[in-house]
């Protein structure tokens, strides 16, 4: 069995450290014994920049020539392992081509990227699936693709053997814009609704978060900034306007000066920073690897999910929560999709004076930090192990 990944992200995002469900289900595929190779496809490119980013790295993949099995106009693969081989290329033309050089020309296709439905036509014969992360229609960075997103998703979903998402928001919305003649608030017409789109929630790599290894580089950085503060209030994850509740933010780090709040991840430019500066108890600490999360997380005392609730967010499901539990942690979150499972051991409230009041509740009580209640949160992701979530997809596909 063979599989060609057409990735939402690029091969040297993830080199750095910057992991998300694409890479989870990657890695997981490739330590099956009855998987014999996977084509990981690099983000094809939608615009200038995107080509540009693209074309200067495999530029200097070529010029490096290390690893490289297979380079031709407009594409470079290189491999990564044994079952893995990573390919830079500019269009879904080039992607057939080096697959069908390489021996792929008959993978089953399990793509992540809306913006392309080229490979439609392309592996006109072969299996194809397609695993929805966020509705891109929705994102902020994508507004201007809002109308091709929704033809696209159209053109994937009929097109598809199959359609797994991450959350029943984002199922339902796929169902609307493939199956629906028209939409209004208030009424639909759908036609011909096929029971091919399937939620598979986010998981988690358990083991990852059961040994938290020493980052120098935080412990360094966290202790010089936590000399004045006990505890500590956290957050990882993307930082943008239309994620992230900025006035929660605000309200909870104004009304909490002896709580330190760290805020770790990249820091989209619309995202009003200058918003903090007054304040001294909220330090926001840039990108973080996927091996630095888990010492990371061991040093915070209560992890936050201070989200917007909106379309957006409704079609996600965070994987953040999913890594706060494997870690034991506390959680206080407002009320986003996926969160509901977990309500009898999380926080979820509505208004951000409630989610002030639930992180001094946490921190003042001194059962939260009990062994047998992070025990208890840890067990609750038992279930949700990338292991798992790959084989809910693979009943599909074999």
């Amino acid at each position: 069995m063979k599989f060609i990944l057409l990735n939402m992200s690029y091969q040297f995002t993830w080199d750095k450290g910057i992991y998300n469900r694409n890479k989870h289900v990657l890695d997981e595929l490739s330590k099956r014994e009855d998987v014999e190779q996977i084509l990981s496809v690099d983000f094809l490119p939608y615009d200038f920049r995107s080509f540009l980013r693209l074309y200067l790295k495999s530029k200097i993949y070529r010029k490096i020539g290390k690893n490289v099995v297979a380079m031709g106009h407009y594409y470079v693969a290189r491999r990564l392992s044994d079952k893995v081989i990573a390919l830079s290329a500019m269009n879904a033309g080039r992607v057939y081509k080096a697959a069908s050089k390489l021996g792929f020309k008959d993978a089953i296709i399990l793509n992540y990227n809306p913006l392309n439905t080229d490979y439609l036509k392309l592996f006109k014969n072969n299996k194809k699936y397609f695993d929805a992360v966020d509705n891109w229609s929705n994102n902020s960075i994508f507004k201007k693709y809002k109308n091709l997103l929704d033809r696209n998703y159209k053109k994937i979903v009929t097109n598809s053997n199959h359609v797994f998402t991450v959350s029943d928001k984002l199922k339902d919305d796929l169902e609307k814009i493939s199956y629906c003649i028209q939409k209004t608030d208030t009424a639909m017409v759908c036609v011909n609704v096929k029971n091919d789109i399937t939620f598979i929630s986010n998981g988690v790599d358990l083991s990852h978060y059961k040994n938290p290894v020493l980052s120098e580089r935080l412990e360094k950085n966290i202790k010089e900034i936590r000399k004045n503060y006990k505890k500590i209030v956290g957050y990882i994850g993307v930082i943008k306007t239309d994620r992230i509740d900025i006035d929660l933010l605000e309200f909870i780090v104004k009304n909490n000066p002896n709580f330190l709040f760290l805020i770790a991840g990249p820091i989209h430019g619309n995202f009003d920073i200058a918003k903090f500066k007054k304040y001294s108890n909220i330090n926001f600490i840039g990108e973080i690897k996927y091996e630095e999360m888990p010492y990371l997380y061991e040093q915070f005392d209560v992890c936050i999910i201070p989200h917007l609730v909106n379309d957006f967010i409704k079609s996600m499901d965070p994987k953040k929560l999913y890594e706060y539990l494997a870690s034991g942690k506390p959680i206080v979150t407002t009320e986003v999709s996926g969160v509901e499972k977990f309500k009898n051991c999380i926080k979820i409230v509505k208004n951000k004076e409630d989610f002030s009041t639930e992180i001094n509740n946490i921190i003042n009580d001194p059962e939260s930090f009990k062994e047998d209640k992070i025990q208890e949160r840890r067990l609750l992701v038992n279930e949700y192990g990338w292991e798992k979530k790959v084989d809910e997809m693979l009943k599909f596909m074999l």
